[in-house]
């Protein structure tokens, strides 16, 4: 799936990885999902097909089965999540930049990956992403809150943060220094 690349992909590697178990497997990672969008990154240069295909000869050269067909499998519900994410309406930030109307935007998206994907698969996929948004949602809604002091804001914004995953942590505070 790497030969005749589409020039903007020159001089670069897949990101992510496909990995198989002891038993032949996929391992459910959100590495899957890198690679996936490795691809995807080509849509306007390549028609979606000749993607889809070089994703799967890539899939094909990558693992042994069960897992190339599990990838396969995962490759067509990850399409359809996106082709459903694209029908959806996004939050206009310019009048709708309130807690509750992104909050509602983003349960939904969060729904929807688990409508087109096995709940461990969303989980793996999007967990990341989907904690962090949880914190910068409540970091939003605490810092809108013209009750509370500034002391307590950062407290709060301290105890959101503690929720987050510990890469994420690790992440945020040499982000801020």
């Amino acid at each position: 799936g790497l030969e005749n690349l589409p020039p903007s992909f020159r001089n670069t590697a897949p990101d992510g990885k496909l990995q198989a178990d002891t038993r032949g497997n996929l391992v459910i990672q959100q590495e899957i999902r890198l690679l996936f969008d490795y691809f995807l990154a080509g849509t306007g240069e390549e028609p979606l097909e000749t993607i889809t295909a070089r994703i799967r000869a890539y899939i094909g050269h990558q693992l042994p089965e069960p897992a190339a067909t599990q990838a396969n499998q995962l490759l067509d519900a990850y399409l359809a999540l996106l082709n459903g994410l694209a029908t959806i309406d996004r939050p206009d930030t310019a009048k709708d930049f309130d807690p509750e109307t992104i909050a509602r935007h983003l349960q939904w998206v969060s729904e929807l990956r688990r409508t087109y994907l096995p709940h461990d698969v969303a989980d793996a996929f999007f967990g990341e992403d989907e904690a962090y948004d949880r914190y910068t949602l409540g970091k939003l809604s605490i810092l809108k809150n013209a009750q509370l002091s500034a002391e307590e804001k950062s407290q709060q914004i301290a105890s959101v943060e503690s929720q987050l995953p510990e890469d994420l942590q690790r992440f945020l505070q040499r982000s801020q220094q």
